[in-house]
């Protein structure tokens, strides 16, 4: 309270100085903080400001009721220097910022403190900027969003810049955008929070070199119902970012979008590489999903509740080197409605230690193109194994082994339509031909019946036609 005291005292005694240029403000201990901040609110619109801050100072915090820099707009305030700022309270945060507002964060730390009960950056309508090395650090909130909360306007990151070490009680230690929009490029990083990296509810952009990394509780969420209100984000990787995790998914689609394209890569998560729920969206226009390992669904989960089903659609990239201990090392279709639409791409090099190496097909696999290629099953279909629906219109499965029947398809139940396409058999090259090690279905075995065919079926071959089982 009394540092509280202090800045009231320090406010009311500044009058409008009106500066026209910039304004540089040298911070190193509480009084001269309180002075720079009660320069920047008397100080009217339109202006700029530095602040260079030397030494680790413990501020007061900023009441929620208002911004850290006032009702100023049009304004900058840049940050910058060697030092450390904290909160001296644990019931609020160190820095909120309002509309009109600008604030760049260079080469500064940020650290927050344990049993918080404010994000150590809020933003409700201004631009937040971080870049150079600074870094948002150490905090334990109570609620969401240890590190920074974006309840309206932007947040970049650039350069090295990093959100890293902060939990939240509530969820996602790192990141939370209830809406808004955060971006992130360069080096910069989301990395060792607990309860999850980033939530976007709003808009969400990585790009270069960036990476959401080692978060325990998952890397991305994106979207989800809460009590009564949908909130509905969008996240597109793209240019070499990364996400990779310690535990559970990479990215978590709920009711939003994830678009992943060029070379954006999902990787090395201890769950699906990407989990997509209810009613969520993930595209794929290239990039990588690679190296993860979950119970079902080792590179993809589609899943969902009733009518709340992902919806997953392959136009290029890879899904490869992902590994299931039960069904799908590629991919595992799920929910209700879950639907994976495969029109380029390819879903290679996967494991499953039971059905399905390359796709676990629950409910509804479109294959328009692409190829599923090079994947293994411990048990049946080490391609594809179909136990709702597969329509395959075009594409290839090819050089996928099966440890019992299925070497390329496995029809378990449900409907397998063939109107298109190549599924090699046995007969072609080591290179790729499907295998099943029980010798029946090298290309397609079906339960049904049973019966099976080892001979390569090409695009003109359909289950349908005359001669496609020949059980030989």
């Amino acid at each position: 309270m009394k540092n509280g005291v202090i800045l009231a005292a320090a406010l009311a005694s500044v009058s409008t100085l009106g500066f026209s240029e910039s304004v540089n403000w040298k911070v190193n201990n509480v009084a001269t903080w309180v002075e720079a901040v009660g320069g920047i609110r008397g100080g009217g619109n339109d202006a700029a400001h530095v602040i260079t801050i030397t030494g680790d100072i413990s501020v007061p915090i900023t009441p929620a009721s208002e911004s850290t820099f006032g009702s100023v707009e049009n304004v900058t305030v840049t940050l910058e220097g060697s030092g450390t700022l904290s909160p001296s309270s644990t019931n609020g945060n160190l820095l909120r910022i309002g509309n009109g507002q600008t604030v760049i964060v260079k080469d500064l730390a940020l650290q927050g403190r344990d049993n918080n009960t404010g994000s150590v950056v809020m933003i409700t309508g201004g631009d937040f900027v971080m870049e150079g090395s600074a870094v948002v650090s150490g905090n334990k909130k109570n609620g969401k969003g240890g590190g920074v909360y974006v309840n309206g306007g932007t947040f970049n990151m650039k350069d090295t810049a990093a959100v890293s070490g902060n939990s939240a009680g509530e969820g996602i230690g790192g990141v939370y955008v209830g809406r808004g929009t955060f971006a992130m490029r360069d080096n910069a990083a989301v990395s060792g929070n607990e309860n999850g990296g980033v939530f976007a509810g709003g808009t969400f952009t990585m790009e270069d070199n960036a990476s959401v990394s080692d978060n325990n509780g998952g890397g991305v969420g994106i979207g989800y119902e809460d009590g009564f209100s949908l909130k509905t984000g969008t996240f597109t990787m793209k240019g070499n970012a990364a996400v990779s995790g310690k535990k559970e998914s990479g990215v978590y689609v709920g009711s939003g979008n994830f678009i992943l394209q060029e070379n954006a890569k999902v990787s090395d998560n201890s769950g699906s590489g990407v989990n997509v729920d209810g009613g969520g969206v993930f595209t794929m226009q290239g990039g990588l999903v690679s190296g993860n390992a979950a119970g079902n669904g080792g590179g993809v989960y589609i899943g969902g509740v009733g009518f709340n089903s992902g919806y997953v659609v392959v136009e290029d990239g890879m899904i490869s080197h992902n590994t299931a201990d039960g069904n799908g090392g590629g991919v595992y279709i799920g929910g209700r409605y879950g639907t994976l639409v495969m029109k380029g791409g390819a879903i290679a090099e996967n494991t499953a230690q039971s059905n399905g190496g390359g796709v676990y097909a629950g409910t509804t696999f479109t294959m328009e193109g692409g190829t599923v290629s090079d994947n293994t099953a411990g048990g049946n279909g080490g391609g594809v194994y179909i136990n709702d629906e597969f329509t395959m219109q075009s594409g290839v499965v090819s050089g996928n082994s099966a440890g019992r029947n299925g070497g390329g398809v496995y029809v378990g139940r449900g409907t397998f339509t063939k109107t298109g396409g190549t599924i090699n058999g046995g007969d072609e090259a080591d290179s790729v031909k499907n295998s099943a090690k029980s010798n029946q279905g090298h290309a397609v075995y079906q339960a049904s019946g049973p019966q099976w065919r080892n001979g390569t079926a090409g695009p003109t071959m359909n289950p349908d036609a005359y001669g496609f089982w020949l059980n030989d």
